[in-house]
């Protein structure tokens, strides 16, 4: 598929319900990423030593990334955080190279479909 490619998946917290599920079906369908080169990066305000204890506990694959200080920085460079809630919010950004390829999102209390994380890959080919 030619330049490295990977999702940037912004989450609001670790250890929530939503995300947690949503994660998990992820690394479900994480090697069907890998096997066409396609990285997946989550990301969330939590701090990094939440996080690695999150991946262990959920067994996750793929990278966990800390947007902790300065506070939900990245994600306010992606229009991915909630002011009031201060978190990011459910936006995932398909990146190959420097260009953003895709980008979808869903409501803070709905997963995103896996069918379109799916559908972005199509993108690529």
């Amino acid at each position: 598929m030619g330049e490295d490619a990977f999702f940037l998946v912004f989450y609001p917290f670790a250890f929530s319900a939503v995300c947690g599920s949503e994660l998990e079906e992820l690394q479900k369908i994480h090697s069907e990423f890998t096997a066409q080169g396609v990285r997946i990066l989550g990301i969330s305000v939590d701090h990094k030593f939440a996080l690695r204890t999150y991946a262990e506990q959920i067994h996750c694959g793929f990278d966990l990334l800390a947007d902790f200080w300065p506070h939900g920085a990245v994600a306010k460079r992606y229009g991915a955080f909630n002011l009031e809630s201060g978190a990011a919010t459910r936006n995932t950004f398909l990146i190959q190279g420097e260009r953003i390829i895709d980008s979808f999102s869903s409501p803070i209390h709905q997963a995103r479909a896996i069918t379109r994380y799916r559908q972005a890959l199509e993108l690529l080919k």
